[in-house]
């Protein structure tokens, strides 16, 4: 049939001519690809070896002595996954992965869950390697290699006008030079270490409304940026306290991310 020839052409185009079972090429293709899987089935447990235990000491600050409980914490883990790992191995002699653990046991609609969980989980895991990777290599690499790993940086400030008490365009333009002498500053200390830096400000009557725009503006110029923000963290919070520094970052955070933008609030501890 025409259309019966048709399809045989487009799937051996798409799928390749039939292969013969005696070939000896065909196992040898066979273990490469078992090779390639076991490369990126090893980069699960090299990625979180290499930055796990480091962000999970860095999560924990100033409270060190915690870090022999995650120690504590992680070989529990590592034995109870073994465990899992020996009971689904002997539940499933010819082997299985989740999706076929999942299906077996749970159904097909669970299947299709932790199967295209594994896919995400690779795909992460490869990034994760990646970028875990080039930071370790950055670490080792003299101080003046690091403007290959951090190539700019953009200081924005939002000025806020209190329109009941508004004085004229004399204050705005007070409040923009003021904002614009303090970024200055962080400017000059960034270029005297060998960075390339700029300040951009706008004075607005909403914070959000500002900061937002201001982000926006400088991804329009400078494509897959991360925005870095701070948050002041008391160790004794009062009324005065949530008054003056309330959550406008993470107003800003959910903004920017639902708008495509990377955004990290970093926390500054006032002593």
């Amino acid at each position: 049939m025409p259309n019966g020839s048709i399809y045989q052409r487009i799937k051996r185009v798409v799928l390749g001519a039939p292969r013969d079972l005696f070939d000896p090429k065909i196992f040898h293709n066979v273990s490469l690809i078992a090779f390639f899987a076991w490369v990126g089935l090893g980069a699960d447990g090299i990625s979180s070896s290499s930055y796990g235990p480091e962000e999970a000491y860095l999560a924990l600050g100033g409270h060190t002595v915690l870090a022999l409980f995650v120690a504590a914490a992680t070989v529990l883990t590592v034995f109870i996954i073994s465990g899992s790992y020996a009971q689904i191995i002997e539940a499933f002699p010819s082997g299985g992965g989740g999706y076929i653990v999942a299906s077996k046991l749970l159904g097909e609609k669970a299947g299709v869950v932790s199967g295209s969980a594994l896919v995400i989980d690779y795909v992460l895991t490869i990034t994760i390697s990646v970028a875990a990777g080039a930071d370790a290599i950055f670490s080792f690499l003299p101080a003046p290699w690091l403007d290959y790993k951090f190539w700019f940086i953009v200081f924005i400030s939002a000025g806020v006008v209190d329109t009941s008490v508004f004085k004229g365009a004399a204050e705005v333009e007070n409040l923009g030079h003021d904002l614009r002498e303090q970024l200055g500053k962080y400017v000059e200390f960034v270029k005297g270490h060998g960075y390339y830096a700029e300040a951009r400000t706008l004075v607005g009557t909403d914070a959000i409304e500002s900061v937002t725009h201001l982000a926006g503006e400088v991804a329009k110029d400078f494509p897959n940026i991360c925005v870095f923000a701070g948050k002041l963290v008391f160790k004794e919070e009062n009324l005065i306290s949530r008054l003056l520094h309330n959550q406008t970052a993470f107003m800003a955070q959910k903004r920017l991310v639902f708008a495509g933008l990377p955004m990290i609030v970093l926390p500054i501890r006032v002593l």
